[in-house]
């Protein structure tokens, strides 16, 4: 990795947030190891449970039961760091190395209009454009599918959306795959845009379904990626009550014992292939019968995962937060996600999902209004997270003496040439409005931020591509709308 690191944040704490004690720790790994040679996994790909047997792992049907020297060597070769690729190598991501990063946010379906304020369906259009904000947005270190466009066939939308996105951002992009069907069209729209042999500016992986199974997509997809060195993303879900034990240790338990079954798999694909550690898992809510996306036990996952992430020497690079279960852009909303960041940046983790993300109403409304609101939140936390720097400069100690009793800074060459770096300076938060006499409708911060929404998208253009590569993506695509209508008779 190149000394002059510029992608991501770099704490200054002295401690990264500990939950759970060493002996805690041992408690979880232990039960978990007890649950995949005692109880076993499901996996419903005869590939996987081929390799699964060949390693040595006891298989009954699609139950699959794993000794603990068989995940014990995945761990150990499963690496320690990882780097993602973006198409601007300025912008990699070195994940395992003590640097926090945020990303954009993903997955939402409906999109609250910038200019009427109302909920609509969302379209490519709107992945054009919340990926063009991502990529201007400094803090944005890695950009994922903003929304899911209802306008794109279900079976291509993997294919169209990848190749948008990499039109319009030349930082790393996670990819939300819907399905391994087209895969292959996938790669190959990364590959137009680096050379022959070189690593691609994506990642991608997979959830299991909760508890303890593997679909045969979701295992598919761990072996291709493996085989193709992508690095791949285990995510865990696990809902505390309903698809994991209400206990939040018991969740671990399950949880861990998923992850360790998915890191198998992946190694024994391909042993030494990049992979990370992910988690959304948290309470579900008995009441509405949802997980609480925005509730402090995902926080409190966060954190013991990290943990558990440096117990393994494996990255964790989906450590969920900036999600709210608040449909608007309210109190609710600030809280939930301010909350979610903070807690597992305090953690050490390596990148945010979602951290500055326009994600509202549990992930399934995204605004753009809202996304440069995250993005502010995340800069007051990357403030934070610098710490106080101590120096004989910032120290100041013969300016208070030659300012001395009853003097002022305002004017002193100090005070000029380094309020900009000593200073949070905000451009959207209020700070001078009249308390009474406010005649601004609505929120003052959603308004300011829409309108640098609209300020951003008027005036950043990003990246031009190639015309060779405009036509390549495009063969690729249409390849694979033919492959599609060829299994489907249509």
């Amino acid at each position: 990795m190149p000394n002059n690191r510029t992608s991501g944040i770099h704490p200054n704490i002295h401690q990264n947030f500990k939950i759970l004690s060493e002996q805690d720790l041992d408690k979880i790994h232990a039960a978990a190891m007890r649950i995949l040679e005692k109880t076993g996994i499901r996996f419903d790909s005869p590939q996987a449970i081929s390799l699964l047997a060949n390693a040595g792992a006891e298989i009954n049907g699609s139950q699959v039961r794993i000794p603990a020297k068989i995940v014990e060597k995945a761990i150990q070769t499963a690496p320690s760091k990882v780097t993602l690729y973006a198409r601007d190598p300025q912008k990699n991501l070195y994940l395992g190395q003590g640097c926090i990063h945020f990303s954009s946010g993903f997955g939402a379906t409906w999109v609250r209009d910038l200019d009427t304020g109302l909920v609509r369906d969302a379209n490519l259009q709107d992945l054009v454009t919340f990926t063009r904000l991502a990529e201007a947005l400094k803090l944005v270190h890695m950009v994922l599918f903003a929304v899911v466009p209802q306008d794109v066939p279900s079976r291509l939308r993997d294919v169209i959306c990848t190749a948008e996105v990499l039109k319009n951002t030349t930082k790393h992009i996670q990819l939300s795959l819907e399905s391994s069907e087209t895969l292959d069209e996938v790669l190959n729209i990364a590959r137009t845009f680096v050379g022959k042999g070189d690593p691609l500016p994506i990642s991608a992986g997979g959830v299991p379904n909760s508890p303890l199974h593997y679909t045969e997509d979701v295992s598919t997809k761990f072996i291709r990626l493996a085989r193709e060195n992508v690095p791949c993303l285990i995510v865990t879900g696990c809902m505390a009550g309903a698809t994991g034990p209400v206990t939040l240790a018991g969740l671990l338990v399950q949880q861990t014992a998923e992850f360790l079954a998915g890191t198998v798999l992946h190694q024994l694909a391909n042993p030494g292939a990049p992979l990370i550690y992910g988690t959304f898992s948290g309470g579900f809510d008995m009441r509405y019968t949802k997980l609480a996306l925005g509730g402090p036990e995902i926080s409190l996952i966060t954190c013991a995962t990290q943990q558990l992430c440096e117990r393994y020497q494996i990255p964790m690079g989906y450590a969920t937060g900036g999600v709210t279960d608040s449909p608007v852009s309210d109190i609710q909303t600030g809280i939930e996600k301010t909350f979610g960041v903070l807690s597992a940046a305090m953690a050490g983790v390596d990148v945010i999902h979602d951290a500055a993300s326009g994600l509202l109403g549990a992930g399934m409304v995204s605004s753009l209004g809202q996304l440069i609101i995250d993005h502010d939140m995340c800069a007051s936390i990357k403030y934070f997270l610098e710490g106080i720097p101590v120096s004989s400069r910032t120290l100041a100690e013969e300016l208070i003496s030659s300012t001395g009793p009853g003097g002022n800074y305002m004017l002193s060459d100090h005070t000029l040439t380094e309020f900009r770096k000593s200073l949070f300076i905000t451009p959207i938060r209020a700070r001078n409005l009249d308390p009474v006499n406010t005649s601004e409708p609505g929120s003052y911060l959603l308004v300011n931020a829409n309108k640098q929404a609209k300020k951003i998208l008027d005036t950043f253009q990003p990246k031009p591509i190639a015309a060779q590569q405009l036509t390549e993506m495009d063969q690729i695509i249409e390849e694979a709308r033919l492959l599609i209508n060829k299994h489907t008779g249509g």
